[in-house]
């Protein structure tokens, strides 16, 4: 049975971080979202949830907020659009990923900050009922075999295998790297840590229930609805130097993903457009190449109809698509869980804004689970690419340890 909701806004004052950040750490679904240009979306509390599996996913998790949307009267005047935070798993089949989050998980909060709104709005059930209790997650599972760089350059060798023989352009392959600290990790100051330090990346903390959280600053936009525009940002091709707009192997790289987004925005956009360079995005340890595209969207289209159709990128999966999955799941040790999934909110009337769920971390009382990619080419040498992914650890690993101190 859908529930019924009722809205309330509350118009006036600013947002207030210091109390975001501090109200994070009371417990309960909390969620915060931080883009590059300012934009700050947070939610506190659960008046309703979406949970979901399987390839239908994406459309389930939609056709949930649409019903939620029907539902919604005003207290007093006009509703503000409903608003649900969330995402997915990189892949099907993450039951038993750290955490338990599942394929997918949204809620609608029952307080919501903004900060393009100053205020708030608060939403309850019309019909008085609580949001059912989610049992505890459970702990993240027992300590992770990790990938040996002995086992490492064999994986990677078997990439170049395949890319050599034709059969594959390129494939990312991931790392899991699990921390345990003397004392319980407080995810909402590791936000903290990062929202201070990697200004230019989307830094997002996504805490369903009252255990595990999801906490990470990454580089790359998946996909956002605007109102009359879709946007997303091809983001690939990394080096920790100079050099990078000169380099064949990362410019040849980050064209794939180029091509897979404008062909994925396409059906749902009346022309899409892709910047004619890319150009240099820097970060505090490593540097990308980024391509903005955009297109006008179609009437209709929903955030999560574009999220459907990019996701999963090349630059988290590889080209061909299906092919990477395919050699990802058979070389990677463990499952990626959320590492290199989508997390963001998402709007009744079809708005949202969602980001690709790397250099993040599953934290969970005393331990953190940590994933870094690097994409595999023609070319691409095993040391370097080891190397490459302790640089991408090292943005959870130093707020992580920030945040102890």
């Amino acid at each position: 049975m859908t529930p019924a909701l009722l809205g309330r806004a509350e118009t006036g004052g600013h947002l207030d971080l210091p109390a975001l950040f501090e109200k994070l750490r009371s417990g309960g679904p909390a969620f915060a979202w931080f883009s590059p240009e300012g934009d700050v979306v947070a939610g506190f509390g659960a008046v309703a949830r979406f949970t979901g599996s399987g390839p239908g996913r994406f459309q389930a998790a939609r056709a949930w907020l649409d019903a939620l949307s029907r539902s919604v009267s005003g207290d007093g005047g006009e509703a503000p659009p409903l608003l649900a935070v969330g995402g997915f798993s990189f892949a099907e089949g993450a039951a038993g990923s750290p955490a338990g989050f599942g394929d997918a998980s949204f809620f609608i909060p029952a307080e919501v900050w903004t900060s393009g709104t100053p205020g708030r709005a608060r939403w309850r059930r019309v019909d008085a009922e609580s949001d059912t209790p989610r049992p505890p997650a459970p702990l993240l599972r027992p300590r992770l075999r990790e990938w040996s760089e002995r086992e490492w350059s064999e994986g990677v060798r078997a990439v170049l295998e395949r890319i050599e023989a034709g059969t594959l352009e390129k494939a990312v392959l991931a790392r899991a790297v699990e921390i345990e600290e003397p004392d319980a990790i407080d995810p909402a100051r590791v936000l903290e840590r990062l929202v201070s330090a990697n200004a230019a990346c989307y830094r997002f903390f996504m805490r369903p229930a009252s255990d595990a959280a999801f906490v990470g600053a990454s580089p790359e936009r998946l996909v956002a609805r605007r109102e009359h525009e879709a946007i997303s940002d091809a983001v690939a091709g990394t080096a920790a130097g100079a050099g990078l707009l000169e380099s064949g192997k990362d410019r040849s790289e980050h064209a794939v993903v180029v091509r897979h987004i404008v062909e994925a925005l396409a059906p749902l956009c009346d022309g899409v457009e892709a910047e004619p360079e890319p150009t240099l995005q820097r970060h505090r340890h490593l540097a990308h190449l980024k391509t903005r595209i955009a297109g006008r969207a179609r009437p209709g289209a929903h955030v999560l109809d574009f999220v459907e159709r990019v996701h999963p990128t090349p630059a988290v999966a590889g080209s061909p698509r299906d092919a990477a999955l395919e050699l990802i799941r058979a070389l990677e040790p463990s499952h990626r869980g959320w590492y290199a999934g989508a997390v963001g909110w998402m709007r009744g009337d079809g708005l949202g804004d969602f980001t690709v769920g790397i250099r993040s971390a599953m934290i969970h009382e005393r331990r953190a689970l940590l994933f870094a990619g690097a994409g595999i080419v023609a070319g691409s040498d095993p040391a370097s690419e080891w190397a490459e992914t302790e640089v991408k650890l090292s943005v959870a690993r130093e707020a992580i340890a920030d945040a102890g101190r």
